[in-house]
């Protein structure tokens, strides 16, 4: 009799560790069916389980990208990876299907008019290109000139290019009446790429398919022909097990809720979505397992990079437990290099077996094992027997690190990789320009060290073990007036700055302890009703996102002001951030003012606001420029009366006759585009509230802020599911460009922008347009047309009222049209760069790929020209940080307490200024990070031979040189060998002394001698138990200040190896 099922299972949010238990649950006969809490989620757990038991065979279910309620089709990315998964469900079997709340909700039809639906093309198949173009078509793949988005299809000759739903390019290729040849393409270069394919399967484009529905448009929108039959995915598998993740049974309970309430409004929700009814008779029929959160006495997480000082030693012990423990050990790691860099780490003996996996699982093994293969974080399941230690435990994440808040300096502040040419700064010297790198001899062994050039061509050589006294300045050394090597003048302005810095220090300082000794409304976490709000989000939030809705939750929460900038790409879901944040203060009673810097901004955010607050009790109002007397008049009335809970408006908020009952919560968008004056005028008027500003491209003052401290910072670097790079094109300016550009579009079924840079253009493009492409319909909208008349105008080309909005630049931020994927700017040299990123931030929205198209008259000027390359060179996701980072480098930070836009910056480059003041809040000197001396023979280097490429060994030098710890020293190592191959010795020796040199300092050592004999220390002032710590390594004694830990050892390795040893000692 097989063994009964537990109802709950402890399980850590690790996707490794659930992976583990969701092994031992589908290792039983039988389908299972997982219901994992959002699309990040059900990607992480079923790579999970596709690593630890690969012999299953594993469906990932995702849900449409549409609320409920919209009357519109998914995007065809959505449309078709629901379409593949099920026709991989209708071969039958017993898979582990994944599905998120939203897709475990949705019917889907009879799988089997699916299956048969799927294409099966085959090297020397008989057809032609015509007729696989066409029934590709009546799958519901789009007809394109270019393949380039999902499920489109390009027909041209004997070729047919093919896009699927997950963005992969095939070219089938016909020679007379037979298939020649199948080939996977790039998308981006339309290049065929890889060896030919023998066969391939083409799912349909959309679910709702049969013959009697091919020719029918929109199959999805029109959801009340949809086919009769149609069931959920846990009837499907009357018998399977249900396994709940972490908070999906709440998700499930607040979606079914809502599709309750939906019901009336259209019979369609009846035979689509599962209300509560219907659910809880299907629940019932199956058995359900549900995770929970475990007591540290059933499991506990291994100790890691990201929270454990030491995780070296913390690994090591925890290994030795588990062993002891009789736990089946576990060292997983995604590359040969990394798993036997853990095997180093926690000192596992030959005992270590090679395994798979999945030959683990589901059965009792004694001993260690080394597994390949990439999972999350390690654990310790004495229920399961076993116990996992990972790579990423060590090591972290590497390429493939989640975003945690706080960990974006690169992204925010600029890459201060150094390179050939760059101005940089010594901290001792001043500012250089690099040459490059020179090879010396140095004592009994060949150098490198780091060739510097000064004013007047004097020249100065920095061993490359010192790179840390080495800073990028920003931009290149021939725009730059260099330092004079040796003159006083340069130790004059470092002093005088560092004073500065001090003084801002302790200026911030003051501001800090000023803002936290201030109290704030204290905002409980949200309950059902917040839950049941954000479920009204169509779709699935990216891990960026909850981890800045959470930082805000906590926020509220603390009784304290909230001062947190969200930082994220133009289209990275901002808005829903804030919308969330707004929900939190205003269902717990709180007022909430949304500043927004343009009326049409405000008509879109409103439009957004109550779209989203309706049912939930809360009035939503606006107040801007072009509110009527009347309509203002009751807006006042009602926010001083606490009947209006959210209001959204410009400048005009700023009014000194407004007043609220109870306002909670400031929201600022777009906060780059409001002056400094209104930006204080607005905190001087709502002191004690927590502030929430949003921006995709911060001025430098707020970056130097949130760097300072004053301000704290949430990036969304995630880019959404589905989200494709917008492609940039720059063209001289046509007529025939602009109309060739819109009319493609239209035939794909999506809709254009054009946008002219001045209002009196805007005509002669109108009859320009109504001439060449009197088909399309075309809505006006700019700074001259009464504010409800442009609102107006947005709002038809939103609606699908129209194919193409031509404007000015006010569209640039907060339209938000999901089907738009082309923009013209017509004259694109007479904008700015962040207009023009922001410009390019209104399309593609909808998961659809789209162009940016630059058209620029002739003549253009370097300037022009320049900033055009800038934008279409940076056109990849995410590229307003890079945007951002250049204006820093470029303009500084300014004074972050006046008016004047130049600063330290000018003095000492970013990478600097950003250290010294971080050290001075720190309590620290203000000259630099505390430098150990170090002496401890040969030191090796990174040859030649192994890294050819100069620039590539200059920036490991630079990058190991300031590395903050030892597991920033091993994650570069493993980095390294990656790149290039195994450790030649004399680069193993440098990446020794880099560990040891980054342990000095982070133990606090201020010099350390080793020699033959002995291993000399000496400590930081603040370090008083050095004796005691270092008395557990061997003999020691102390002499002249210093510590003596006596013991031979031969020079090399063998003596870095001791040093450090006598270092991790210190690390308390």
């Amino acid at each position: 009799m097989a063994e009964a099922l537990p109802t709950t299972l402890p399980v850590l949010s690790s996707a490794a560790h659930a992976g583990f238990i969701l092994a031992d649950l589908v290792s039983r006969p039988g389908a299972a069916i997982v219901v994992a809490n959002g699309m990040a989620r059900l990607a992480a757990l079923s790579e999970a389980l596709r690593t630890i038991a690969p012999d299953r065979t594993i469906v990932t279910l995702p849900p449409w990208d549409v609320l409920a309620q919209e009357r519109r089709a998914p995007s065809p990315e959505s449309a078709g990876l629901r379409a593949a998964a099920l026709a991989l469900l209708a071969e039958g079997g017993d898979p582990v299907v994944f599905v998120t709340p939203e897709s475990l909700l949705q019917r889907v039809p009879p799988l089997e008019p699916l299956a048969a639906l799927c294409l099966y093309l085959k090297r020397g198949e008989r057809g032609s290109a015509d007729r696989l173009g066409a029934d590709l078509i009546a799958r519901g793949y789009r007809a394109a000139p270019r393949a380039d988005t999902p499920c489109t299809v390009a027909v041209s000759g004997q070729v047919v290019d093919v896009v699927r739903a997950d963005g992969t390019g095939l070219r089938v290729t016909f020679g007379g009446d037979t298939i020649e040849t199948i080939l996977a393409f790039d998308i981006e270069t339309q290049r065929s790429e890889g060896r030919p394919l023998r066969a391939v399967t083409l799912s349909p484009a959309s679910e709702l398919l049969t013959e009697a529905l091919l020719d029918e448009p929109d199959r999805e929108a029109r959801l009340t022909t949809l086919l009769p039959g149609m069931t959920s995915i846990p009837e499907l598998w009357p018998s399977a097990v249900l396994v709940l993740d972490h908070g999906a049974s709440d998700r499930i309970e607040v979606l079914t809720g809502a599709y309750d309430a939906l019901r009336e409004d259209a019979a369609r929700f009846q035979t689509l979505y599962v209300g509560s009814e219907d659910w809880q008779a299907v629940s019932a029929a199956h058995s359900a397992v549900s995770f929970t959160a475990p007591n540290p006495s059933e499991v506990r997480p291994a100790p890691s990079l990201a929270t454990t000082r030491a995780p070296r030693r913390a690994l090591k012990r925890f290994f030795a437990e588990c062993q002891e423990s009789g736990l089946t050990v576990v060292l997983a790691g995604e590359s040969d290099r990394r798993l036997e860099r853990i095997q180093e780490a926690v000192a596992a003996d030959g005992d270590v077996q090679e395994a798979r996996l999945g030959s683990i699982c589901g059965s009792k093994h004694e001993g260690t094992y080394a597994v390949r293969g990439r999972l999350d974080a390690g654990f310790a399941d004495p229920a399961l027997g076993v116990a996992l230690v990972t790579d990423r435990d060590l090591l972290g994440a590497g390429d493939h690190a989640e975003h945690a808040e706080g960990a974006y300096e690169s992204l925010l502040f600029g890459d201060q990789a150094l390179s050939i040419g760059d101005a940089v700064v010594h901290l001792d010297h001043g500012l250089a320009r690099l040459d490059g790198l020179e090879t010396v001899v140095l004592g009994e062994e060949e150098a490198e060290v780091v060739r510097l050039t000064f004013a007047d061509d004097e020249r100065l050589l920095v061993p490359v073990h010192e790179a840390d006294r080495l800073w990028r300045y920003g931009g290149r050394a021939d725009d730059v007036r260099l330092d004079d090597l040796g003159a006083e003048d340069w130790a004059e302005r470092r002093a005088e700055t560092v004073r500065e810095i001090l003084a801002s220090a302790e200026e911030v300082a003051k501001m800090i302890d000023r803002r936290d000794a201030e109290d704030a409304p204290e905002i409980k976490r949200p309950g059902a009703v917040f839950r049941r709000f954000c479920a009204g989000f169509p779709h699935p939030v990216t891990g960026d996102q909850a981890c800045a809705v959470d930082a805000v939750v906590k926020d509220l929460a603390s009784g304290k002001p909230m001062d947190r900038v969200l930082i994220g790409d133009v289209g990275y879901g901002k808005t829903e951030v804030a919308l969330r944040a707004a929900a939190a203060v205003a269902l717990r009673g709180g007022q909430v003012a949304f500043c927004v810097p343009t009326t049409i901004l405000a008509t879109q955010t409103l439009a957004a606001l109550q779209a989203r607050f309706e049912g939930f009790g809360v009035e939503v109002a606006a107040l801007t420029g072009a509110t009527s007397d009347t309509d203002g008049r009751t807006v006042r009335e009602g926010l001083a009366s606490g009947e209006i809970g959210i209001v959204v408006g410009t400048q005009a908020l700023l009014s000194e006759d407004i007043s609220f009952s109870n306002l909670s919560l400031v929201i600022i968008d777009e906060e780059q585009l409001f002056g400094a004056a209104d930006k204080e005028a607005l905190r001087q008027r709502t002191r004690g509230c927590h502030r929430l500003s949003m921006t995709a491209t911060p001025i430098p003052r707020t970056l130097a802020a949130a760097g300072a401290g004053l301000r704290t910072v949430s990036v969304l670097a995630d880019p959404p599911p589905g989200r494709w790079p917008v492609r940039t094109r720059i063209a001289p300016l046509s007529d025939d460009a602009i109309v060739s550009a819109i009319t493609r579009e239209a035939r794909l079924g999506g809709r254009s922008f054009v946008v002219c840079p001045r209002i009196n253009g805007i005509d002669p493009l109108a009859k320009m347009l109504e001439d060449r492409a009197p088909d399309l319909r075309l809505r006006i909208a700019h700074g001259d047309l009464p504010a409800d008349e442009a609102a107006r105008a947005v709002d038809d080309f939103a609606n699908g009222d129209a194919d193409v909005l031509l404007a000015t630049s006010l569209v640039g931020n907060g339209v938000d049209v999901a089907r738009a994927n082309t923009m013209i700017v017509a004259g694109a040299e007479l904008f700015g760069l962040a207009q023009l990123h922001q410009l390019r931030g209104r399309v593609g929205r909808g998961g659809g790929r789209a162009v940016f198209w630059l058209l620029h008259e002739d003549d253009l000027s370097d300037a022009q020209e320049a900033r055009l390359g800038a934008l279409a060179a940076e056109d990849r996701l995410g590229a307003g940080f890079a945007l951002s980072a250049s204006d820093l480098d470029q303009r500084g930070a300014g004074d972050l307490f006046g008016d004047e836009q130049a600063g330290h910056l000018h003095v000492l480059g970013v990478g600097l200024y950003r250290h010294l003041l971080t050290a001075a809040l720190a309590g620290r000197e203000a000259t630099g990070a505390l430098s150990t001396r170090l002496e401890v023979g040969p030191g090796g280097r990174l040859p030649e031979a192994y890294i050819p490429d100069e620039t590539a060994r200059l920036r490991l030098y630079a990058r190991l040189a300031h590395a903050n710890d030892v597991s920033a020293v091993d994650a570069l190592s493993e980095e390294t060998e990656d790149r290039f191959g195994p450790l030649p010795e004399a680069a193993r020796l440098f990446l020794d002394v880099a560990r040891l040199r980054a342990a000095c300092r982070t133990a606090g050592i201020a010099a350390l001698d080793a020699g033959p004999k002995a291993v000399a220390i000496t400590l930081s002032d603040e370090r008083q138990d050095g004796a005691r710590l270092l008395g557990s390594v061997g003999r020691t004694e102390e002499n002249d200040g210093r510590l003596l830990l006596r013991e031979e050892s031969e020079a090399g390795r063998p003596r870095v190896a001791l040093a450090l040893k006598a270092v991790e000692a210190l690390t308390s």
